[in-house]
């Protein structure tokens, strides 16, 4: 009992002040069965060509490494987070896969009775096998109306500039908004959400590039026990491409189903254990890009 008021004290102390540094390290171990998003059907129709497809999925073992590093500022009107440093990497046994990724950003939060206003700017940079493949320059402003104590609703647009440093014409502009609405009371967290984006290639030289996706979301969070936490999602996207493919002659089109499940093991006030589950399955009128996966993550999370 002392140790959890000392707890909470601490944290009252933190909130007062003005200036103050926040992250965590997140360590794990994950497992991929279609790292490459292999077919699961056996032709496609190609034009005049029946053509035979791969069908054998290369599945994948791999590590997980996470660190974040934040700041905030606190004003009487105002707040301001920034991301200082995001770095994300995964370690595969399959070669030429291994991912670093890093972020840097920053976001001014101003509220105004229920309305609060968030305004986020930022880049983050993949690498492939330690070479830099692509740099993103982003916004996403949003407007949160806080309804009563336990909903809230979002709506928020994003702008996104991509440019890919190994090849050029797989650069594109994104273009998109969404609205969500979140509900939470006593051990329930629960959410729904809409967007649409859309790609358009800065370069018109591939058609699979310049597309438009609708997304659908619905998530929950439950507190099952003092320390247990299970959280589920179901996501459906549609993905219209824009230009014909120049042998088939018509746009290709895709629809992903995502499902989610997460099991949260709490063991001090800064860390926790969670195991996690995602099923994905793309159907898309191009046999050739329809596919499914499972994928399974263990990872361990210790804030400081």
């Amino acid at each position: 009992m002392k140790k959890e008021c000392n707890y909470y004290l601490v944290q009252i102390e933190h909130k007062r002040k003005k200036h103050f540094f926040d992250g965590w390290i997140s360590t794990g171990i994950a497992y991929d069965d279609n790292i490459n998003l292999t077919t699961d059907k056996n032709t496609t129709q190609y034009g005049p060509y029946l053509l035979k497809n791969d069908t054998n999925k290369t599945s994948s073992t791999y590590g997980t490494l996470s660190f974040l590093l934040t700041h905030t500022y606190k004003a009487d009107s105002f707040a301001l987070y920034s991301t200082l440093y995001s770095y994300n990497e995964l370690f595969h046994s399959a070669k030429g896969n291994d991912l670093n990724f890093l972020d840097f950003s920053t976001a001014i939060v101003k509220k105004y009775k229920k309305f609060s206003w968030v305004l986020p700017v930022g880049v983050n940079t993949l690498f492939l096998d330690g070479q830099d493949i692509a740099t993103n320059i982003y916004t996403n402003p949003a407007l949160i109306y806080q309804i009563n104590k336990k909903t809230q609703i979002k709506t928020n647009i994003l702008i996104n500039d991509n440019h890919t440093a190994f090849a050029g014409n797989r650069d594109y502009l994104l273009l998109g908004g969404g609205a969500g609405i979140r509900y939470r009371h006593k051990k329930w967290k629960a959410g729904a959400e809409i967007e649409k984006h859309h790609y358009n290639a800065e370069q018109n030289v591939r058609y699979d590039i310049s597309k438009d996706i609708t997304r659908y979301k619905l998530s929950a969070h439950y507190q099952l026990f003092t320390k247990l936490y299970l959280s589920a999602a179901i996501q459906y996207e549609k993905q219209n491409f824009s230009d014909l493919d120049p042998v088939m002659g018509y746009k290709r089109e895709d629809k992903k189903e995502f499902y989610t499940l997460a099991l949260t093991q709490k063991i001090t006030q800064k860390s926790n254990m969670t195991a996690s589950y995602i099923y994905t399955d793309n159907r898309s009128n191009i046999n050739t890009f329809t596919y499914s996966k499972n994928n399974y993550t263990l990872s361990y999370k210790q804030r400081f």
